[in-house]
Parts: structure tokens; sequence; C-alpha cells
């Protein structure tokens, strides 16, 4: 028996399921809902705002453009991140990745916590 190992997936949210929910497989490209191994990009793609369903981890994030709604509850992103555009409100953001090195703040608004 093989075993086929594939690196970390890595999202990008098209918003392509029509809603603004965080965890419908089909609002991201590859459709599924990213995980804790997995690195997440939220550009100008679709055109729905993404809405946070519920505390997540991840790992890479990369943001710009949108509004990110975390309703209340935090998104942690363990590896590097970059924050270029957008908002991110109304909950906690956590980059623990966070170092010269590991993230980068450029131009996001925040309403939301950063920890």
């Amino acid at each position: 028996m093989f075993v086929r190992f594939s690196p970390d997936p890595n999202y990008t949210w098209d918003a392509g399921g029509g809603t603004s929910d965080w965890a419908t497989a089909a609002n991201w490209n590859p459709d599924g809902t990213p995980g804790t191994s997995d690195n997440v990009t939220i550009d100008s793609t679709g055109g729905i705002n993404p809405l946070l369903d519920a505390g997540r981890t991840i790992t890479n994030f990369t943001f710009s453009v949108k509004t990110l709604n975390l309703n209340g509850f935090t998104l942690t992103a363990t590896g590097a991140s970059t924050f270029s555009s957008g908002i991110i409100n109304n909950g906690t953001m956590n980059p623990t990745g966070l170092s010269p090195n590991n993230t980068t703040f450029s131009g996001t608004t925040f309403g939301a916590n950063v920890i």
C-alpha cells in the first residue's frame, strides 16, 4: 500500500458558495474549509466578505482588500502573516508567528483586538 502525502493546501476565499460563511467549503478555492495546517489568502477574489463561524487556527495568512468579520471569535495564524489592506473587525486576530520576519502590517485597519 502506498500513501501519498501532499503539501499543506493553500486556500483562497472566492465566495463561490454564495454566502459569507467561513465554513462553507464552496467559498474556498480549492473547495474545502481551511484547517490548522493550511495557508489562507483573503484578497479581492469573490464579491462577498467572509464571516468567521467559530474560533479557527490556520498556518500562514495573507489578507488584503476585503473586510473580515471575526464575529466575536479568534483567528489564530501560527505561521507568517501579511496584512496589506482591508479591514478586520469584531473579534481577536492572533498572529502567533509574530516576529519581525513572520508578520507584516502595512495597511490593514483593525477594529479587532490583535494579540
